[in-house]
């Protein structure tokens, strides 16, 4: 007997509401097998936590699966045909021909006609000052002097803190004398290989722009594990930790060529006192290492934006003596006056080490 309780427009209603369910179940079902290869590679260069485990453990089983059935190599097939790799890095992969898209390329000037490097003995003064300078490595050599038709040419690479600090090199330098290329990457660093490779992209940089000058700011996103483009995996805590993230370091430097000068600006102390103290541990190893390069300077910006116990503050003097904000409301990146700061710094290493002219300069 029917229940009296329950109309038939009632019984419809609740039975097309089960069905819209049941729909849409199978339809995220489906999604998740179809999607479930590229997820777990975008979960796997997640940074190491709860959340990234908890993912995976969630997303490898229906990773296989669908592999096991063949949806993984149908979804790859139309990844494809969409001009899409889906092997690529789920950071992506530099793309220099799109970076430099409208941008006329400065020329080098011909080989012949750089002037030639003498390197003066450290034990003697310079042909041009009554004193050798103890700021002066002999390793230093001069930067090129600039026209207007081979102009200067300097990469800004790194974490989005390198993006701020590009766009305040544009603003320093004349565009007529110096180019600028400004290729910091949001989330990146030297880490995560199998994320965003600033190794492979800075050996693309080095081959087609052939800087005269490299900025590096990087590290504020690389407390986790070290992951080689060959998938060797160094888990962050491991006693071998730091000797992997050293060689990560060294294997950037070695994808910028001889000629090139680099400036390595050192992370700040930033809101989060944990990695403040790791980020003081990075500055040491970029200290260190560039030691072994040739026309290769650390710029350390702790004390800059520190208080005077060495951590974080958000104001301090600005370059007219008045107390500004330097910093951003995150407790990590910079006010456009403290980005204005630090490539300030970065000008002293490249005029008083380089003799870097001060006709580049707006």
């Amino acid at each position: 007997m029917a229940d009296p309780t329950l109309s038939p427009e009632k019984n419809i209603a609740s039975t097309s509401w089960l069905r819209a369910c049941l729909a849409l179940f199978i339809c995220l079902g489906l999604w998740l097998l179809l999607s479930a290869p590229r997820l777990e590679h975008s979960a796997s260069a997640s940074p190491d936590g709860l959340r990234r485990t908890a993912a995976l453990s969630i997303l490898r089983p229906v990773a296989r699966f669908s592999e096991a059935i063949g949806l993984a190599d149908a979804t790859a097939a139309i990844q494809t045909a969409f001009g899409k790799d889906p092997d690529e890095p789920p950071g992506g992969e530099l793309d220099l021909e799109e970076e430099l898209a409208g941008e006329e390329l400065p020329p080098l000037p011909p080989q012949e006609i750089r002037p030639p490097v003498k390197i003066q003995p450290p034990d003697q003064p310079r042909p041009d000052e009554k004193k050798a300078d103890p700021q002066r490595s002999p390793r230093d050599t001069p930067l090129r002097r600039p026209s207007e038709r081979y102009r200067l040419r300097v990469a800004v690479v790194g974490d989005s803190l390198a993006q701020g600090l590009g766009d305040a090199m544009r603003r320093t330098f004349r565009s007529s004398l110096v180019h600028v290329l400004d290729v910091g990457r949001l989330a990146t660093g030297l880490a995560r290989a199998d994320y965003f490779d600033w190794v492979d992209a800075m050996g693309k940089i080095s081959r087609r722009y052939d800087p005269d000058v490299v900025v590096v700011m990087v590290g504020s996103n690389d407390k986790q594990s070290v992951v080689f483009p060959s998938g060797r995996t160094v888990v962050s805590g491991d006693p071998d930790w730091g000797a992997a993230y050293r060689q990560r370091i060294a294997d950037l430097l070695g994808a910028t060529k001889q000629r090139a000068h680099i400036v390595w600006v050192g992370l700040p102390p930033v809101r989060d006192r944990g990695k403040s103290r790791l980020f003081r541990i990075y500055n040491d190893m970029y200290e260190a290492m560039l030691q072994e390069r040739r026309d290769a300077r650390f710029v350390d910006i702790w004390d800059t934006f520190a208080d005077s116990d060495g951590n974080y503050r958000a104001y301090g003097r600005g370059p007219d003596g008045k107390v500004v904000l330097l910093r951003a409301g995150d407790g990590a990146h910079f006010s456009v006056t403290g980005y204005d700061m630090i490539v300030d710094l970065a000008l002293q290493v490249m005029q008083n080490r380089w003799d870097l002219t001060r006709k580049v300069l707006r």
